[in-house]
C-alpha cells in the first residue's frame, strides 16, 4: 500500500468508526480535517544527511583556498546545469500545460542530478567560514532530490506527490539563498 491507499483507509476507519458511536458531525469532521492537515504539514520535513564534523575541511582557510574552493563551486554548478540541474521547471510547466503525465518520468534522472551533486559536493575540502553553508548546500541539494523524486509519483500516489511539491517550495526557496550567497562569494572574491 502507498500512502495514498494508507491515507483512504485510514479516513473512512476514522468516519466508520465516529458514525458507529453516533459522532459523526459537523465538529468532528472538523475535528479530523484539522488532524489531516497537520499529519500532512509535519510529514514533509526530509531527513539532512551530513553534520558539520563530516565536512573535509581544508589544512588552513586562506584566501587563495577561499578562492579554490570557490572556484571548484563554480564550476561544478556550470557541470551540473549542464547536466539537467533546474530543468524541472519545465517539466513542472509541462504537467501543468498539458496534464501530460509522461513528463513527470524526465523528472526522476533530474532528481539523481541532484542527488549527484551532493555527493559530490561531500568531497570538496571547505575552508572553515564557508563550513556551515557548505553543509546547507550539501543537505539542500539531497533534500531537492527527494522532492523531487516523490513529486514524480504524483499520478500513482497523490499524497506522496503533494507532499513532494510542498518539500520542494520550501527547498527550492532554500537553494536560491543559498546560490545567491556563493554569488556574493564569488564576486567578493574576484571569480564572477
Amino acid at each position: 500500500l502507498n500512502e495514498t491507499d494508507i491515507f483512504s483507509r485510514d479516513i473512512f476507519a476514522s468516519i466508520m468508526s465516529l458514525k458507529e458511536k453516533g459522532a459523526l458531525n459537523e465538529a468532528s469532521i472538523k475535528s479530523l480535517a484539522e488532524i489531516t492537515e497537520k499529519s500532512f504539514s509535519n510529514n514533509t520535513a526530509i531527513a539532512n544527511i551530513v553534520e558539520l564534523s563530516d565536512i573535509k575541511k581544508t589544512s588552513a582557510d586562506t584566501l587563495e583556498q577561499r578562492k579554490v574552493y570557490l572556484k571548484k563551486i563554480d564550476s561544478l554548478l556550470t557541470s551540473y546545469e549542464e547536466r539537467g540541474l533546474g530543468k524541472e521547471f519545465t517539466v513542472f510547466a509541462e504537467y501543468y500545460e498539458n496534464a501530460e503525465t509522461t513528463s513527470l518520468a524526465t523528472l526522476m534522472p533530474i532528481s539523481t542530478t541532484y542527488e549527484n551533486m551532493s555527493k559530490e559536493l561531500a568531497l570538496i575540502e571547505t575552508p572553515q567560514p564557508m563550513l556551515i553553508l557548505h553543509r546547507d548546500f550539501i543537505n539542500n541539494t539531497h533534500k531537492l532530490s527527494v522532492a523531487i523524486k516523490n513529486i514524480s509519483q504524483i499520478d500513482t500516489n497523490g499524497i506522496l506527490g503533494a507532499t513532494g511539491f510542498s518539500q520542494y517550495k520550501e527547498q527550492s526557496t532554500e537553494f536560491t539563498r543559498i546560490i545567491r550567497v556563493y554569488a556574493e562569494l564569488l564576486a567578493q572574491h574576484d571569480i564572477l
